[in-house]
């Protein structure tokens, strides 16, 4: 079955009929989203959005160098930018119809030089961010600043720097590499980072048990600080304290085994 939809998929028929569906699919979540918001300032209709697909798919096979189709997405682009300066000129900044008409416009070559998997995630990360408005505003609202400079150092110590380090051994009296050591600090991180996480914005008040096995995905010693502390304050949960801090206390094991 699988043979024979990779087959299909790299004939010229599947491949039209694949853009002009997803171009069609993307034109309809588009429609969506204006009615949603009320908004008369974008981009076509489902129409507009299919012809903008099938015209990438023309203009990109009929030059192999891709000059038509490069050609198509200047004059494309340039359209778009006077649609967005009338925008503004009456008081509206969303491009988010202008993003999604070159997206769709990039779904010929998608398809034609990348496997179906990719083009299906293409697909839905679309859909996802185009209906995520309010869940995105809402998320963002929710999350601090210093939880996106967090994530953002746990980024730069794992896409980053660790690449760049050395794969070799340090000396043979110590026979482990700056890599494989910069690997294991950004896998206890990770792990730490996940486990915090999920307990403050996940599951932030869901019991004591819970709060002491995520907190010993995070940190074991500080859960069981916390919990201490709590349990002053707390005569009647006594024993649910002394399970929660045996929880996270095991928790540790397991992320040891893990890491």
């Amino acid at each position: 079955m699988y043979e024979m939809l990779s087959h299909l998929y790299t004939t010229e028929y599947f491949r039209f009929v694949l853009t002009l569906v997803l171009s069609f699919l993307t034109g309809l979540e588009m429609r969506e989203y204006k009615r949603s918001l009320n908004n008369p300032y974008f981009i076509g209709t489902v129409r507009t959005y299919t012809l903008i697909g099938v015209l990438g798919y023309i203009l990109y096979i009929l030059d192999p160098s891709y000059r038509f189709y490069l050609s198509g997405l200047a004059v494309l682009s340039l359209l778009f930018a006077l649609f967005y300066h009338h925008k503004l000129q009456n008081g509206q900044k969303g491009i988010i119809s202008l993003l999604s008409a070159l997206l769709v416009y990039t779904y010929a070559p998608i398809i034609i030089t990348q496997p179906l998997w990719f083009t299906a995630l293409i697909f839905v990360s679309i859909v996802f961010i185009v209906n995520a408005k309010t869940h995105i505003q809402s998320l963002l609202e929710t999350v601090d600043n210093s939880e996106l400079i967090t994530f953002s150092k746990l980024v730069l110590l794992s896409v980053v720097i660790w690449p760049l380090l050395p794969t070799s051994e340090i000396s043979p009296w110590i026979p482990v590499s700056l890599s494989k050591i910069w690997l294991a600090m950004v896998i206890v991180s990770g792990i730490s980072y996940i486990g915090y996480i999920l307990q403050r914005y996940f599951f932030k008040e869901k019991g004591f048990i819970l709060n002491g096995i995520l907190g010993g995905i995070y940190s074991s010693t500080a859960t069981t600080i916390v919990l201490s502390r709590q349990s002053k304050d707390i005569d009647d949960y006594e024993y649910t304290f002394i399970s929660a801090i045996v929880f996270a206390t095991g928790m540790m094991y397991l992320r040891l085994i893990a890491i």
